[in-house]
């Protein structure tokens, strides 16, 4: 994916392979969330331009290994990660709503 969609969030749940890439200052993150972008380059499921992307892709697939690359632990730790934090994934999202909701009606009582 060239920029952070909802796309990559569905492939992120649905535990596809993923890679994606786009210049940090044209899709800039918040700054809360740069840790966690951090963590996605660290594994290989970020890169900043699409070069880098192919390039790792085309590595893993002379090594025959995408799998076992995606599969493996750091890799999964941080997809978790990242749909822990954007993609909603838990079965209480919508006891999770009223309770955001509530928050926010509070702010204008």
């Amino acid at each position: 994916y060239s920029y952070n969609s909802t796309a990559m969030m569905e492939s992120m749940v649905m535990n596809l392979p993923t890679l994606c890439y786009w210049n940090p200052e044209l899709w800039e993150w918040r700054k809360d969330a740069k840790p966690l972008l951090h963590i996605l380059n660290k594994v290989g499921i970020y890169h900043e331009s699409g070069e880098d992307a192919a390039n790792f892709i085309n590595k893993k697939l002379e090594e025959n290994n995408l799998m076992v690359w995606w599969f493996s632990e750091d890799v999964q730790s941080a997809r978790r990660a990242y749909c822990d934090q954007y993609a909603n994934v838990r079965g209480d999202v919508g006891k999770r709503w009223l309770q955001r909701i509530d928050e926010w009606s509070s702010l204008y009582d």
